[in-house]
């Protein structure tokens, strides 16, 4: 299995160590999980062959590199935080969707949605630039 991780049948993943988060900004990144079992079973395997196991909290499983970063599933949510705080004070807040979210949605109704997307990345930047 190391030998697909880093430069074999996938050359574009790598493995990061947690070293590498040292001087980061704080980054708060989300994705929608269809299969949270299916998505803890792929982040037990990277991740426990760093020393990055799973602990279980009130509705989520968190992934902590002690403190530098953490991953964060609950449900359908995927949280990357960076330092692990920004997940887990993310969660805590969670009490919108984007679906609720009246700039993502006027966002949406901007896309021509008959080319299909198999991804979309959505950033509002007002609310980046508002933040330290």
């Amino acid at each position: 299995m190391a030998g697909r991780y880093g430069g074999g049948q996938h050359p574009h993943i790598r493995r990061i160590g947690t070293g590498e988060f040292e001087r980061s900004p704080a980054i708060l990144a989300a994705a929608q999980v269809t299969d949270s079992a299916a998505a803890n079973q792929i982040l037990t395997l990277v991740l426990s062959g760093q020393g990055i196991e799973p602990t279980q909290g009130d509705g989520y499983t968190l992934y902590d590199a002690d403190g530098q970063f953490g991953i964060l599933i609950a449900g359908d949510v995927l949280l990357v935080g960076v330092p692990t705080d920004r997940a887990l004070t993310a969660f805590a807040g969670y009490d919108e969707t984007l679906a609720d979210n009246g700039t993502f949605q006027s966002t949406l109704d901007l896309l021509p949605f008959e080319e299909g997307y198999d991804a979309l990345l959505y950033m509002d930047g007002g609310r980046l630039s508002t933040r330290s």
